[in-house]
């Protein structure tokens, strides 16, 4: 709990931060259309992420992220070792629309394209392995026994996202945002013994609430370098 109060803290700060740096709106800076990005707190989901954003036209913008999963800190909610064995790789992409129009004033462009509130629907899909320790209980004789559990598969999801990117002194970029839509997931149990995939989990880059329920949500936290 301690750490999650402390990812929360840095995150407030750091988004209080840009908002005080903020000068994307002087009108000499140089216009930037490529940013790329380091998602900050993804070692402390088991993973590493990093984007790629393309300005593409007045408000609009393509986005893609990559993770490799089984790299980082271990998930704080899991107290055991069930988590431990991860491996896979996930990927999104998706149009970024800004709300805002941009105005040229004295032949020049009033604020950065690439920052801004924004919506982004975009595509997510994870292909990952696992592996993690269930128990298995006999109430007839009163027992429990230890099994370990290897699952593999595909997972993915529909997202809409709502953020906003700020981009300080015309090079670091903050961005920050949340998202819901809805997912599935093809992960199976491969030795036969309790098959998970039903069950809700965090498949490295989304939160999938499970098949009798296929929604999913996600939040990102990410810092870039504009050029």
């Amino acid at each position: 709990m301690k750490k999650i109060l402390i990812l929360i803290a840095l995150s407030t700060g750091a988004i209080h931060f840009a908002v005080s740096q903020d000068n994307s709106e002087i009108p000499d800076q140089k216009q930037r259309n490529h940013i790329v990005k380091f998602h900050l707190f993804s070692p402390y989901s088991n993973r590493l992420t990093f984007g790629y954003e393309k300005l593409l036209a007045n408000n609009l913008s393509i986005e893609s992220k990559v993770g490799i999963a089984g790299v980082g800190i271990e998930n704080p909610f899991y107290a055991d070792d069930s988590y431990k064995k991860n491996a896979g790789l996930t990927f999104r992409t998706g149009a970024k629309f800004k709300f805002r129009r941009n105005e040229v004033k004295e032949g020049k462009m009033d604020r950065q394209e690439l920052s801004g509130t924004y919506c982004k629907p975009e595509i997510g899909l994870s292909f990952l392995s696992r592996s993690f320790h269930k128990y298995s209980y006999s109430y007839d004789y009163h027992e429990r026994e230890e099994i370990t559990v290897n699952e593999a598969g595909l997972t993915g999801a529909f997202i809409l996202n709502i953020g906003k990117q700020w981009i300080l002194h015309s090079r670091l970029v903050v961005d920050v945002s949340f998202g819901g839509g809805w997912g599935f997931s093809s992960l199976r149990s491969m030795n036969g013994r309790i098959d998970e995939a039903d069950g809700s989990s965090n498949f490295f880059g989304f939160y999938y609430f499970g098949k009798s329920l296929p929604l999913v949500t996600s939040s990102n936290f990410a810092i870039g370098y504009a050029f």
